[in-house]
C-alpha cells in the first residue's frame, strides 16, 4: 500500500481526504471586512508597490480580465523500487503544457484574484495588500483547486505571506501559515486543519463501495494516528510513533488493529515496525518549511528560453515536506523571474517526490522507497491573450506583482 495522500503543502491530495462542514466561504471569505486589509491600502497598492527606485518604477493597475499565456517545460526521471535491496529503475519523461493566468480584482472588497487554467485543473486565489514597514505585504486569503470536472479542493490559510513589496535584495518572508482545508469528489468529503509546523487533522466521509468514515492525525513530533470505520464494523487502523534504535538498526514502530487484507472483524492489535526512511533517523521538525528570500537583479538563464538574457529580479522560494502518515518526502525550489513589466516573465521549478511503501507483501519491507519522482518544470511568458497585438516585453508598461507571485506560488504539485 502506497499512501499518496497528504495534506502538508496543500497542493498534493489524492487518497485520504477531508471536509469540515462546507459553508458558503469560497468568495465569501473575499468579500466585507477582511482581517488585515484596507480599502485605501487595496486600492493604493498598485501605486504604493512601485515607488521605489531601480526597476520598479512607474506604476499601472492591473487590467480586470487581462490574460497572460505561459508554455510549460517539463522533464523528468521515475524511479521505481521492487524492494528495499532492489536498484532503482529509471523512466525518464518529458512534455509540455499550456497555461492561462488571468488577472481580476473587485473594486467593491478590494481584492485582487488570479485565476490558472491548465489542462484537468483550474485554481483561483484571493489576495490583498496591508501596509507594513517600508511598503506592502501581499496577502493570501483563500484559493480553490478544481480538478475538471467533478472534485475541488478550497484552502483558507491564516495570513499566509505571499510577499513583502517592493522586493529589494536580500529581504525574504516565510511562507507556512496555518491553513484549513475542504475538498469535495464524486466519493469523498474531507476536512482538515493544518498547523505552521505542519502537523494536522482531517476527517473524511465517503461512499467506497460502502459508507466510510476517515480520521487521521500527525503531531508535530511526527507521531501519527489513522482510523477507518464502516457502519456496523470494528474500527481499523495503525498508530505510528517516534523512530527507535533496536540493534544497529533504527526503526519506525507502530501498532495496526487490522492485519493487510482488512477482515470485517480484525484481530487484537499487534504491533509492526517500518524501516526507518526519516533522513538522520529522526523526523526533521518542524515536519513543514516554506521560506523565500530576494536574489536581486538578475539576467535570466537560457533555460527561460524566449525569455532568457533579459533584466529581472529573482526571488527564490524553498520548501520541504514530511508526511509521516502519508508515507512521502518533498522538497522543492521556485526560481521566480519578474520582468519589467512586473509580470513573472519565467519560472523555473525543481522538485523531488519519494513516496515509501506503508505495508509492503513481506513486512520486512514496510517503509522502503518505492517510488521517486525527480522533475524540473519550465514556466515560460508567451504573450497576452487579451491584446490584438502581441507587446514585446520592454514596451509593457509596470504592473504590480500580484499575478506572478500569487498564482504560480500555490500551483499543483504532480
Amino acid at each position: 500500500m502506497t499512501n499518496e495522500g497528504g495534506f502538508l503543502r496543500g497542493r498534493t491530495f489524492r487518497l485520504i481526504l477531508l471536509a469540515v462542514a462546507a459553508t458558503a466561504t469560497g468568495l465569501a471569505a473575499c468579500s466585507g471586512s477582511i482581517p488585515g486589509s484596507t480599502p485605501a491600502a487595496n486600492a493604493a497598492a498598485p501605486d504604493l508597490l512601485m515607488r521605489s527606485a531601480g526597476p520598479y518604477a512607474g506604476s499601472a493597475h492591473v487590467r480586470n480580465g487581462e490574460q497572460l499565456n505561459y508554455v510549460i517545460l517539463v522533464k523528468g526521471t521515475q524511479y521505481t523500487w521492487s524492494g528495499p535491496a532492489a536498484s532503482p529503475v529509471p523512466s525518464p519523461y518529458t512534455g509540455s503544457a499550456q497555461s492561462l493566468v488571468k488577472y481580476g480584482y473587485d473594486p467593491a472588497t478590494h481584492v485582487y484574484s488570479t485565476t490558472l487554467t491548465e489542462s484537468g485543473y483550474s485554481q483561483t486565489t484571493y489576495f490583498g495588500y496591508s501596509p507594513v514597514a517600508g511598503g506592502m505585504q501581499e496577502t493570501l486569503y483563500s484559493y480553490r483547486y478544481t480538478q475538471i470536472p467533478a472534485s475541488g479542493s478550497t484552502y483558507y490559510p491564516a495570513g499566509r505571506i505571499a510577499a513583502l513589496l517592493p522586493l529589494q535584495k536580500g529581504a525574504g518572508w516565510n511562507d507556512a501559515a496555518p491553513l484549513v482545508e475542504t475538498s469535495q469528489d464524486d466519493l469523498v468529503t474531507t476536512a482538515a486543519t493544518i498547523a505552521q509546523d505542519g502537523s494536522y487533522r482531517y476527517h473524511a466521509y465517503g461512499i467506497i463501495e460502502k459508507p466510510i468514515v476517515v480520521t487521521g492525525e500527525v503531531a508535530s513530533d511526527a507521531t501519527a494516528s489513522y482510523s477507518s470505520q464502516q457502519p456496523g464494523q470494528t474500527a481499523t487502523g495503525w498508530t505510528i510513533g517516534e523512530p527507535e534504535q533496536r540493534g544497529t538498526a533504527w526503526v519506525i514502530a507502530g501498532t495496526t488493529t487490522a492485519p493487510r487484507n482488512f477482515p470485517a472483524t480484525p484481530p487484537p492489535a499487534q504491533p509492526f515496525h517500518l524501516i526507518d526512511w526519516y533522513p538522520g533517523d529522526h523526523a526533521p521538525r518542524p515536519l513543514l518549511t516554506d521560506a523565500t528570500t530576494v536574489t536581486g537583479s538578475v539576467t535570466t538563464p537560457k533555460t527561460c528560453a524566449a525569455q532568457s538574457g533579459i533584466a529581472a529580479v529573482e526571488t527564490v522560494e524553498r520548501s520541504t515536506v514530511l508526511d509521516p502518515l502519508a508515507m512521502y518526502q518533498e522538497s522543492i525550489e521556485q526560481e521566480n523571474y519578474y520582468g519589467k513589466g512586473g509580470y513573472a516573465v519565467c519560472e523555473i521549478v525543481s522538485k523531488t517526490r519519494t513516496n515509501y511503501i506503508l505495508f509492503a507483501p513481506n513486512p520486512a519491507d514496510d517503509g522502503y522507497a518505492a517510488f521517486r519522482d525527480v522533475e524540473t518544470d519550465t514556466w515560460v511568458l508567451h504573450g497576452f491573450l487579451d491584446r490584438a497585438v502581441p507587446e514585446p516585453l520592454a514596451a509593457l508598461p509596470f504592473h504590480p506583482l500580484d499575478a506572478g507571485i500569487a498564482i504560480l506560488h500555490f500551483r499543483r504539485s504532480h
